[in-house]
């Protein structure tokens, strides 16, 4: 399995006044996953107004709060690969450096395949589906 990661750069605005990651703040951390993922996997120059994703679940667990003065990382791999959806799990990292990192929150977010000039949910393209196989997680 090949694993995709990224460094998430932590803002002032996203901590709170106890000097913590915000908890809405997270489900933005994963939508920065998915976007490197996707720009990666399937092509930085896809045209995602004609066929793309849409979010149909997402969902969260925290495990421990992210501190002010931490670095972050989100993992992004697939756990499931329907007909039409699919879905995939971010572990969000952080610590004082990367060799520090414990998870802090997981989430899973259920996509489903879009055509958008034609508004309706498609099959995932065998090229995708072959492209996602490899960070399919068993």
């Amino acid at each position: 399995m090949m694993k995709h990661q990224i460094e998430v750069q932590l803002r002032f605005s996203d901590f709170d006044m106890m000097r913590h990651v915000n908890n809405a703040r997270y489900a933005s951390y994963m939508e920065l996953g998915r976007i490197a993922f996707f720009n990666e996997v399937i092509d930085r120059q896809h045209n995602w107004q004609h066929i793309g994703m849409v979010v149909a679940r997402l969902e969260l667990d925290f495990k421990l709060p992210v501190l002010w003065g931490e670095q972050m990382m989100v993992e992004t791999r697939v756990t499931e690969i329907g007909q039409k959806s699919m879905q995939i799990e971010n572990l969000i990292f952080a610590g004082k450096e990367s060799a520090s990192y414990t998870i802090r929150a997981v989430g899973r977010t259920v996509l489903v395949c879009f055509h958008y000039t034609e508004n309706k949910s498609i099959l995932v393209p065998t090229e995708w589906r072959t492209r996602f196989e490899n960070y399919l997680v068993s």
